[in-house]
């Protein structure tokens, strides 16, 4: 198993916030997955992100105009 070093104020307070039924390799991982899907689901929003400004952009769209529009759409009664 890889060995990793974590500072000492770094593991006094892993130890001080762990929950009784995890020991520090399980929290530190936990941590270390949930910090890799987080990077994941922000880089895919990036992604996406930079499609939805091409796709504006390829429609002559600015973005004044786009926030206008929700705006209007906003305060429109739901019927």
């Amino acid at each position: 198993m890889p060995h990793v070093d974590i500072p000492q104020d770094l593991f006094l307070q892993i130890q001080q916030t762990l929950p009784a039924s995890d020991s520090t390799d399980q929290f530190v991982s936990r941590a270390v997955r949930e910090k890799l899907a987080s990077n994941d689901r922000r880089e895919e929003f990036l992604r996406l992100s930079d499609l939805a400004k091409q796709a504006m952009l390829e429609h002559g769209l600015t973005e004044k105009e786009l926030l206008e529009d929700f705006e209007k759409q906003r305060r429109q009664p739901s019927e």
